[in-house]
């Protein structure tokens, strides 16, 4: 859900450096799929060709998966620029989506959280190194158990995204009453993984035991410090963390489960975002993604220090595209996240080196995602087929996804 199926003065590059202060089913054949071109003026733009393998690519997907709509974004300096829409936004009424759409975010919710984390390492206030331990929250092996494991993901404890009876009550109710509390009890509640740091396994209670860690250090509340340190002085405007509040800033993206069994595809576009809380609670929109994605890879809200710290990367698996570092995913030479939770898969990619940017999200999606994944790998696989030495065989399908929970 959750999972994703990816001392030192600070520096300030921020948003408005960036961009500047103004920057402001049934299946999808039988809806019919909408293509709604809002290419951005500016220098770079595809060629013909390209714009329609890229819609061949994100359409292709969309029917095969019997996804609604999809909102993508591509930058490639000297090269293209595209922000387009694909289908349908609701299901029920028709209405495409927009540009400007929100969307829940799900495991990217997972960088600005660790990012938190490691400011308040260069403020001094924690290390890396921090047993949690000191923070008593009643785990095996917590004396050595660091902060650098909980946000690398090495640590060992259980997800409790995996508890069985959770899962399926999730997905049977995604409103259904839930606090991070008991996110570690369940966790508590099964043995680790591994030992920490002898070996890595995604888990979404790293990320809760690492918010609730940032509000016992500062006495804030982890929203508020998201929004004091990041959503206000970097200008994402269109980035929350609501608490206990199932509705969607508008205009939004409306979300959908897939059809399973005997249960038909569902409207999951409310929902309770306390389930996923530090791990998953957070929603955006495609703007702000752009720009969090490029402060995230460059390391821009970090000192040099940290910032090399949290690149330090280990692979997902033997053989695995997908690293892993504090709180990032490294994939093909992209820096950044996935998420996947009910009715929402939505991926973040940046090359510090070339400018790249690739951001998307679908609206189908179970607690796993998967689908804006697969359009990314699509589309890398057709403008940038250099990043996948030997590949001929189609990266994109229903079921890719980078990072596994």
């Amino acid at each position: 859900m959750l999972s994703s199926t990816l001392g030192t003065e600070r520096l300030t590059c921020s948003r408005r450096a960036l961009f500047g202060a103004a920057s402001t089913m049934g299946g999808a054949m039988a809806l019919g799929l909408k293509v709604d071109s809002m290419a951005h003026d500016g220098p770079h733009e595809f060629t013909a060709d390209e714009l329609a393998q890229i819609d061949e690519v994100v359409t292709g997907f969309l029917d095969s998966s019997g996804t609604p709509g999809a909102i993508v974004g591509i930058w490639i300096p000297e090269r293209g620029d595209l922000v387009r829409t694909y289908g349908v936004s609701n299901v029920e009424s028709g209405a495409a989506p927009a540009e400007g759409d929100t969307f829940r975010i799900a495991s990217n919710t997972k960088t600005f959280v660790a990012t938190l984390l490691l400011q308040l390492v260069d403020d001094g206030l924690i290390s890396l190194d921090t047993p949690i331990s000191e923070f008593d929250f009643g785990f095996p092996r917590s004396e050595t158990t660091t902060l650098a494991q909980l946000l690398g993901m090495t640590s060992g404890i259980f997800s409790y995204t995996e508890d069985e009876t959770f899962a399926a009550e999730y997905v049977a109710n995604p409103m259904m009453p839930f606090t991070p509390e008991e996110a570690l009890e369940i966790a508590r509640g099964h043995d680790p993984y591994f030992a920490p740091g002898e070996g890595i396994h995604y888990s979404d209670t790293n990320t809760i035991i690492a918010g609730k860690i940032a509000e016992q250090l500062t006495g804030a509340s982890l929203p508020d410090l998201l929004v004091e340190r990041i959503f206000a002085p970097e200008l994402l405007h269109s980035t929350s963390f609501p608490v206990n509040d199932p509705t969607m800033p508008e205009p939004y993206l409306s979300g959908y489960t897939p059809p399973a069994g005997d249960r038909p595809m569902a409207n999951a576009t409310e929902s309770n975002p306390d389930v996923g809380w530090a791990a998953g609670a957070m929603i955006s929109n495609l703007d702000d993604l752009r720009v969090w994605v490029e402060l995230l890879a460059t390391g821009a809200l970090l000192s040099p220090e940290t910032q090399a710290a949290r690149m330090d990367f280990t692979p997902m698996a033997e053989g695995s595209p997908v690293r892993y570092g504090l709180g990032i995913m490294e994939l093909l030479g992209f820096y950044g996240h996935n998420g996947g939770i009910a009715g929402y898969s939505t991926i973040m990619l940046h090359d510090p080196g070339d400018g790249t940017t690739i951001v998307i999200a679908t609206n189908l999606s179970d607690e796993h995602g998967g689908g804006a994944d697969s359009i990314a790998l699509g589309l890398i696989q057709l403008l940038m087929p250099e990043r996948i030495p030997g590949s001929s065989t189609p990266l994109a399908s229903p079921a890719a996804s980078p990072v596994s929970s």
